[in-house]
């Protein structure tokens, strides 16, 4: 396995330049510690295109600053800021994409719940998505100079483990469903199983994102318990809930549980809220 410096453009930036002509530029947090980085909630980068090379910010032993918590939520906001959400203690942070550290904003307003994914919606919305037990499915909007949590809906439709949520650019909410490893839909507050199964057998930490650039790109970092737990990227047909296996995220053999996934939002005609971080160092791990 090789280690190496490498630089890293901004994704808005990126995306500005055409980086990729197909793919694009993702961020993840690693929930769980990894062997040669030293603890667990990493932020890091890599391309759709190529899920194997993997670019860890920050420094290692560091991460985010907070080891103890599991993160279910990962997303950019048209503000410029990159938020991520605790459901260790049901907090909204947001990460520094520089160094990959993770400020307090706030938290509040759940009732017991655990979140398991966070989405920004074209409605000007963030979303968090949450398994509230006994009353299964939970939808809250999210304030994020706050950190309160609000609005929260009870979803209907089939019993289901959400664990993630993602909104495309038409805002239409997404959710992956691990128990019947099926991706539904959000439809005047009731879930909507898309017409198949996405063909896998989802486990664990999950992230899940939809690039409002390229088409509509659905992706999902995923563990595959039919595949030895081994981590991969896969792409979902919007039409027919049907997977695409893409590959595996980082190296065989070493564990990428992602908390969530997420593309950067594009800026709106004008702003240059993103495009203002011109770039930053980061510190990659390549298949050997």
């Amino acid at each position: 396995m090789k280690t190496k410096i490498a630089f890293v453009m901004v994704p808005a930036l990126a995306l500005a330049l055409g980086a990729s002509a197909h793919g694009g530029l993702v961020w993840g947090v690693e929930n769980f510690a990894i062997a040669d980085w030293g603890n667990s909630n990493v932020l890091v980068t890599f391309d759709s295109d190529n899920p194997s090379d993997l670019t860890f910010i920050g420094a290692p032993g560091v991460g985010f600053g907070l080891p103890d918590d599991l993160f279910g939520g990962l997303d950019w906001h048209p503000n410029g800021n990159l938020y991520a959400y605790s459901q260790t203690n049901n907090l909204l942070y947001t990460i520094d994409p520089v160094t990959g550290l993770a400020a307090l904003v706030g938290g509040g307003g759940t009732q017991g719940e655990t979140v398991t994914g966070m989405t920004y919606s074209p409605d000007g919305n963030m979303y968090l998505i949450a398994n509230g037990g006994s009353t299964g499915t939970v939808l809250y909007t999210v304030d994020v100079n706050t950190g309160l949590a609000s609005n929260r809906m009870e979803l209907g439709g089939p019993a289901s483990l959400p664990i993630d949520i993602a909104a495309n650019s038409a805002g239409q909410l997404f959710v992956h469903d691990i128990i019947n490893d099926i991706m539904l839909e959000i439809v005047g507050g009731n879930l909507v199983p898309l017409p198949n199964g996405h063909g896998w057998n989802a486990n664990f930490s999950q992230g899940m994102s939809i690039n409002w650039s390229v088409d509509d790109q659905w992706l999902v970092a995923t563990i595959n318990a039919g595949a030895g737990n081994a981590d991969e990227l896969w792409q979902i047909d919007a039409a027919t809930g049907l997977g695409t296996f893409l590959g595996e995220t980082g190296a065989p053999g070493l564990t990428n549980e992602f908390g969530d996934i997420a593309f950067t939002i594009i800026p709106a005609p004008g702003s240059l809220a993103l495009l203002g971080l011109a770039g930053f160092f980061g510190r990659r791990r390549r298949r050997s």
